[in-house]
């Protein structure tokens, strides 16, 4: 089915107008320019936008509707930024900022955008999502990595999820070099922690011997004079630890004392190991 297909020709008193405009993973750029390589990093397979016009010369409503090519992806386009709103329940997560609402389901990541928030306009782009929402019948599966963070202390709207190691330096910066070996099949999240105060990389890899050659290049390059369990003290004064369990790497950064830094570690190897 054409995406098309999902956005109604009108709703209440807003009525679409002007062509639809199509863009494919290779002309996204002509759309949305630096920030097309974030989305192909999410593998886009293509978008589509339509415009609405109020009747009672109410502001104008952009809708962009993006396919990713996996669940996985729409997951990760819709987490690429700080989700500070209201899920106000459509599709399988949604943010309602602003005026605006955001929301991924099954494939396909959705942006409805207004510039001036008056009640009619809310009322109109909530009613919109819904209404997409419901016309994408297929919900999609949460990324396999997701699974392996604990829930005490995470800070739900900081989770940023990832496929690769410049997506991953976008949020948070570890090299010039790809330190933990992704390639093309593993999954990862950044997620901060509010107790103790940190970051926490997990990844998920395709089979344990990639794991191992994560683990193996992360900690000759980046904490090459950690002690054995893990642990390395920084420049800064904070700690830095990390552990590999079967697929799974983890990794904390920017925690204020060694403690902490097991605290939370501990935490993870509980998560995987259950």
């Amino acid at each position: 089915m054409h995406m098309t297909k999902f956005l109604p020709v009108e709703l209440g008193d807003y009525i679409s107008y002007g062509i639809v405009e199509k863009y494919e993973s290779a002309t996204l750029h002509h759309l949305l320019d630096g920030d097309a390589e974030v989305y192909r990093a999410y593998n886009v397979s293509d978008l589509v936008s339509r415009r609405y016009m109020c009747a009672d010369g109410g502001p104008d409503i952009n809708v962009y509707l993006m396919r990713m090519q996996t669940s996985a992806g729409a997951f990760g386009a819709y987490h690429h930024d700080i989700r500070e709103g209201v899920d106000i329940g459509v599709g399988q997560e949604s943010e309602f900022l602003s005026g605006c609402l955001y929301f991924w389901k099954g494939r396909y990541f959705v942006s409805i955008l207004v510039l001036e928030e008056t009640p009619e306009a809310k009322t109109a782009v909530i009613e919109l999502g819904r209404r997409i929402a419901d016309n994408i019948e297929q919900t999609g599966a949460v990324p396999e990595v997701m699974q392996g963070l604990p829930g005490p202390g995470l800070v739900r709207n900081e989770i940023y999820f990832f496929f690769d190691w410049q997506s991953l330096n976008r949020r948070y910066f570890l090299a010039d070099d790809d330190l933990l070996e992704l390639g093309n099949a593993a999954q990862g999240v950044l997620a901060r922690y509010d107790d103790p105060d940190g970051l926490l990389v997990l990844v998920r890899y395709p089979e344990v011997v990639s794991a191992e050659r994560g683990m193996k290049k992360f900690m000759h390059n980046y904490i090459p004079d950690a002690d054995p369990m893990g642990y390395a003290q920084m420049e800064d004064g904070g700690w830095t630890a990390v552990i590999q369990r079967g697929v799974y790497w983890a990794g904390v950064f920017e925690i204020a004392t060694r403690r902490q830094a097991e605290s939370l570690i501990d935490r993870v190897r509980h998560e995987l190991d259950t």
